[in-house]
C-alpha cells in the first residue's frame, strides 16, 4: 500500500508531467522548434509523457516503472546539458531522488510489472 507521502508525491509529479507536456507541446513548440535542434525539441515534448507513464506504473506498484522514471530522468539530464538548459534538469533529479526515497521501503514487496494492490482497501 502506498504511503501518504508517496501518494502526494505521485500526484505532484504526475501534475508536473502533464503540465510540462502541455506547456512544451502547445505553448512553446514554435519557439522550441526554432531555437533547438529538432531532436531536442521532440525530446522536450515526449519526455514528460514518458515520465507520466512511469508515474502511473509506480502507482500500480511496478519496480520497472521506478527504473523507467530514473532512466527518463537520466536521458532528460543528458538532453538538457546538450542544449545548455542545466537548471531544468535539476528539478528532474530532485523528483527522481524523492521518488526513489519514498519507494525504497516498499521495493522488496513490489512486483516487476504491474499489480492491482492500489484497488485493495485495508479494514481499519
Amino acid at each position: 500500500m502506498h504511503s501518504t507521502r508517496l501518494r502526494r508525491l505521485l500526484v505532484v509529479l504526475g501534475s508536473i508531467a502533464c503540465f510540462s507536456f502541455l506547456f512544451y507541446a502547445l505553448a512553446v513548440w514554435h519557439r522550441l522548434a526554432h531555437l533547438l535542434p529538432s531532436w531536442a525539441a521532440f525530446a522536450f515534448v515526449f519526455t514528460p509523457l514518458a515520465r507520466f507513464l512511469a508515474i502511473v506504473g509506480v502507482w500500480w506498484h511496478s519496480r520497472l516503472a521506478v527504473i523507467l522514471y530514473a532512466a527518463v530522468t537520466a536521458i532528460d539530464i543528458a538532453i538538457c546539458y546538450s542544449v545548455y538548459q542545466v537548471a531544468a534538469s535539476l528539478y528532474g533529479v530532485i523528483g527522481a531522488l524523492l521518488l526513489v526515497g519514498f519507494v525504497w521501503p516498499q521495493w522488496p514487496n513490489m512486483p516487476w510489472l504491474l499489480a492491482n494492490h492500489s484497488l485493495k482497501r485495508t479494514a481499519a
